[in-house]
């Protein structure tokens, strides 16, 4: 249906991803964050990223990497031998708090661009694949 009344800006802006193309990942990024642009983008149908979403998905995957090296510093910390105490446990405490807050970022640009199976599953649905999820069929056993 034909939209009522005068074309917005953004309605009359030249597009940049033609229908049915998948949208490049942008310079700015790593070699590993444009690879894991293009699996993501590659798991959605052609449309799903518009050229409004891409700064949401960018801002995404410097998230993961900021989350992926806070949980390293980490894991660090937990192979050392010794008590968290006194400037150890504050540096701890430090590095745990900004991967919570990088996590928190994570699970937010998820959701707003429709990533986690939260979006696709109704919660009946989620709850019959779970059930359904934890029974093994006969050829999926080892035996």
């Amino acid at each position: 249906m034909l939209q009522r009344g005068r074309k917005s800006a953004l309605a009359l802006a030249p597009v940049t991803v033609l229908p049915g193309q998948r949208p490049q990942p942008p310079a700015s990024l790593t070699p590993a964050q444009a690879e894991r642009w293009q699996r993501i983008v590659a798991s959605k149908p052609a449309d799903w990223f518009q050229a409004e979403s891409f700064p949401l998905l960018e801002a995404y995957l410097v998230a993961a990497d900021l989350a992926a090296t806070l949980k390293a510093e980490i894991d660090r910390f937990a192979k050392r031998r010794g008590r968290l105490a006194g400037k150890r446990l504050a540096d701890f405490r430090a590095l745990a708090r900004e991967h919570r807050e990088a996590s928190d970022t994570l699970m937010r640009l998820a959701t707003k661009m429709r990533l986690t199976q939260q979006s696709r599953y109704t919660e009946k649905k989620a709850g019959t694949a779970a059930r359904n999820g934890a029974k093994a069929l006969p050829w999926q056993t080892a035996g």
